[in-house]
């Protein structure tokens, strides 16, 4: 079985424009999560997604494959399977630009799910250490039924325990935080991109959501380990402060 990684980036972001291109250390996030995919070994190929120019020409500086994507594109994973179209692999793995320290532990648990020929996809989630997180809206959490495929995924803290105030949640129950990775095998992700938005996934802003309510089963990993996506500026300096500590 052959794996492919592909990392959609683009410079625009709400909630911090331009993240990808900020620099933890001496480099940049993009180039912490493309470093991290190609070190696994896992992959055939790593590929950077991209309809920036400045991402372009950062990945063209720092000899990272790079390809040139559509503007029109709606989602992430739009832009992986154009970028998939011209790549040779049973699995094509999402691995989010702004996850610059995702592990190789967590990118082998990506791939070992499919050893099993039923997962068509595959994604991966933590649990939640803090109790502040669980109502974050920018961590995503999820829960699984008994045979670990998502039931569903959310912004808000999920279960609820109606019985509890909010402070008390994080005591009585574990929660999982979504990893912003995916596997999709090659002849699933055409299927994906014709699906029209759904009420789900415009109500939470979560793409997956669209897939759950077509009927598409997301197997769910859980895995252990440092993961922290850039998705705000809390977020970068969180980032940066681990990496000091841990490269000094």
């Amino acid at each position: 079985m052959t794996f492919a990684a592909i990392i959609p980036a683009r410079y625009a972001s709400q909630r911090l424009p331009g993240k990808l291109l900020e620099l933890i250390g001496d480099k940049s996030v993009l180039q912490h999560t493309v470093e991290r995919a190609q070190n696994s070994g896992l992959f055939e190929t790593v590929t950077v997604a991209t309809d920036d120019e400045k991402i372009f020409s950062h990945c063209e500086k720092h000899r990272i494959h790079v390809v040139m994507t559509s503007s029109s594109h709606i989602s992430g994973t739009d832009r992986v399977a154009e970028a998939a179209e011209s790549i040779a692999a049973d699995v094509i793995v999402n691995i989010q630009g702004d996850e610059p320290f995702v592990s190789t532990d967590m990118l082998d648990a990506i791939c070992g799910l499919f050893r099993n020929n039923d997962v068509q996809i595959g994604t991966l989630c933590h649990q939640i250490e803090e109790a502040k997180e669980i109502h974050d809206f920018n961590k995503v959490k999820v829960v699984r039924d008994k045979n670990l495929k998502a039931m569903y995924f959310s912004r808000q803290a999920i279960p609820a325990m109606k019985s509890l105030p909010y402070r008390e949640w994080f005591l009585h129950h574990t929660y999982f935080r979504h990893i912003g990775i995916y596997g999709f095998r090659s002849d699933i992700l055409p299927q994906l991109v014709k699906l029209q938005p759904t009420t789900l996934e415009i109500a939470e802003s979560l793409e997956q959501l669209r897939w759950l309510e077509n009927g598409f089963p997301i197997h769910v990993e859980v895995v252990t380990g440092h993961a922290i996506g850039v998705d705000t500026a809390e977020d970068l300096a969180a980032a940066r402060e681990w990496f000091s500590k841990h490269h000094k």
